[in-house]
């Protein structure tokens, strides 16, 4: 299942769809006209690392939407660069770069539309 929702500071987070409890991933999206336009990992509460925004991104590509139609915003493990990468690389180039990119918070300072995937596995 996957919820989204506006953030409204101090009342409604992603969080905020699950009171808190186990979910694959969570994040902000961006979406223009139906599509796909940009994803994150960027999430404070649930700390997404590179494994569970793979999880996410394989979950839409099973539900029919294609990695390499979407960026996302993720930042070089290999740099200690607290920017994120630009030009965002897409879904799928950061699934065939295992290794390569890390996600919000894992290597940056750091700190839309919110996100949350449930899954019962």
């Amino acid at each position: 299942m996957f919820y989204a929702g506006n953030h409204v500071r101090g009342q409604f987070h992603h969080s905020s769809f699950l009171s808190g409890a186990d979910n694959v991933c969570g994040g902000e999206r961006v979406v223009w006209n139906g599509s796909l336009k940009l994803l994150t990992a960027k999430t404070g509460h649930y700390h997404a690392d590179a494994d569970h925004f793979a999880k996410a991104i394989n979950l839409l590509a099973q539900r029919g939407i294609d990695p390499a139609s979407y960026p996302v915003l993720v930042w070089d493990t290999w740099s200690n660069d607290t920017d994120p990468v630009f030009p965002c690389p897409s879904a799928k180039a950061f699934l065939d770069n295992s290794g390569k990119y890390g996600t919000w918070g894992s290597n940056s300072s750091v700190s839309q539309q919110s996100w949350t995937i449930f899954s019962a596995d």
